[in-house]
Formats: C-alpha cells, sequence, structure tokens
C-alpha cells in the first residue's frame, strides 16, 4: 500500500497524533480536522514537539483478549517537521500492550509520559534522553 503522501506546509505547527500503523508498516499522522481526528498521511520520519503520550486502557484490555490490535496508544503534540540538521542525544522509546500499559524507554521498562520531542527517524520512535534538552536544529 502506497503512503499517503503529507502536505507538510499545511500540517507543520498542529495538534498531531501519531500512531504505527499495521497495515503499511509506517506512522501514521492524525490532525483535528473540525471536531473530528483525521489521519493526513503516512511517514517514517517525523519530529513532533511536546508530545503526551496516551494509552488507552479499556482498548488495551480490549487486544490483550481477543489478541486483535486496533489503534489505542499514541503521541499527541505539535507537529515540527520531519527533517533534522542536528541530533540530541536520543533514546527509542517502545510500547507493547502485552508487556506494559505504557509507553517505556526501550529495553528498561521505564514509563515516559511526556517529553520535549517524539523523533521518528526510519520508522522506530526516540525521545532526548534529558527530557529538559530542547536544542534540535531543524533544516
Amino acid at each position: 500500500m502506497p503512503k499517503q503522501q503529507i502536505d507538510w506546509k499545511i500540517c507543520v505547527g498542529l495538534p498531531t497524533q501519531c500512531y504505527r500503523n499495521l497495515n503499511n508498516g509506517l506512522m501514521s499522522i492524525r490532525q483535528k480536522i473540525g471536531s473530528s481526528w483525521l489521519v493526513v498521511g503516512h511517514t517514517d520520519n517525523l519530529i513532533i514537539q511536546n508530545p503526551i503520550f496516551h494509552v488507552s486502557e479499556t482498548s488495551r484490555q480490549r487486544v490483550i483478549r481477543t489478541r486483535k490490535k486496533n489503534v489505542h496508544a499514541w503521541g499527541c503534540g505539535i507537529l515540527v517537521g520531519r527533517n533534522l540538521k542536528s541530533l540530541p542525544q536520543l533514546k527509542e522509546i517502545s510500547y507493547d500492550p502485552y508487556l506494559l500499559p505504557f509507553f517505556s524507554w526501550r529495553d528498561i521498562d521505564r514509563r515516559i509520559d511526556r517529553a520535549d520531542y517524539l523523533i521518528i527517524i526510519d520508522n522506530r520512535a526516540y525521545c532526548p534522553i534529558d527530557l529538559s534538552q530542547s536544542q534540535l536544529t531543524l533544516f
């Protein structure tokens, strides 16, 4: 399935939800249009500022019970763009509904609820290690 092209000029600066799309393997980007959150595209590289990580526990329990995944966890913040000129020190984050009820730093299972940035590089999710670090340089 080809990825839906994102109009970055229109989408940047708007509140954005980001989650892994299990059908195409990319990150889906949802933005609020009117009163609804609608998918505006798919990408494997993006930057969201001040993300808050959300997990619907009710939907997570349904995933565990039925073993069928659905969209129930995402990061939500302001879409900044998709390219970085320089990177802060990053650590990968992950979410697995079968293991933990929250997003965590990969390999240490320490909860992460928010960050200065959510950075998707080649379809992998990262956040700055120092949550107060916000010195990113954008292209």
